[in-house]
């Protein structure tokens, strides 16, 4: 509107609302509604009404989460990769609010330990065989935005993406920790470690995989 004094433009706010200690609001696309009342005057009235604007007043300071999985002793060979450990974001979240899960997640690092020289993958949206989505072990389950799965028996890599691969030699501990790009997990989209031999057709290899989450 305008103000009649200094006859400039005023904005209304319709609604706030504090996210101060809570994730970042779910959904951005909440209706906006304007009523004009003017008692019993039957005069028209043109309402221009502007949609919705979400913004951070001053430095925005999320709190941080490491949330990590493990799976132990995984049968590997030298003919098809065998999934590991797979992330993926809860499609609502916090637990019970029917609010879209709007947490920022990005892939933190992974440690191998294997007993045969591997080839392995981080992949994004693979196909998994098996997989079951629960909250990641000792973990409570509003205190993750993720799921993990550490059940899944095949891994189908010719769908999704490769995000990068390496080697790892046997008997000794292989690990990632720093990427030269962010890895964000986006949607319900998994993000797969998974591993198979070079040479040898049997060996076991045991994995940590670690996402960072920005509350």
């Amino acid at each position: 509107m305008v103000d009649p004094t200094t006859n400039l433009e005023m904005p209304i706010a319709c609604h706030r609302q504090s996210t101060v200690s809570q994730p970042i609001v779910g959904d951005s696309n909440q209706p906006v509604r304007v009523q004009i009342q003017n008692n019993s005057t039957g005069q028209s009235f043109t309402a221009n009404v502007r949609g919705r604007y979400y913004a951070n007043l001053g430095t925005a300071r999320p709190l941080n989460r490491m949330t990590s999985e493990r799976r132990l002793s995984v049968s590997t060979n030298n003919t098809t990769f065998v999934p590991l450990v797979s992330f993926q974001r809860k499609a609502t979240f916090p637990s019970g609010s029917s609010k879209n899960n709007s947490i920022n997640v990005t892939v933190n690092g992974f440690d191998l330990i294997t007993s045969a020289d591997i080839s392995w993958q981080l992949r994004q949206g693979s196909t998994l065989t098996g997989a079951n989505w629960v909250n990641p072990s000792e973990t409570l389950a509003n205190e993750t935005c993720c799921f993990a799965d550490t059940s899944a028996t095949a891994v189908n890599v010719s769908t999704g993406v490769k995000i990068m691969g390496g080697l790892a030699a046997a008997g000794t501990r292989a690990a990632l920790t720093s990427f030269p790009v962010d890895i964000v997990m986006t949607g319900e989209t998994p993000v797969t470690l998974c591993a198979r031999n070079i040479t040898s057709n049997t060996g076991t290899v045991s994995a940590v995989l670690r996402v960072h989450e920005e509350w």
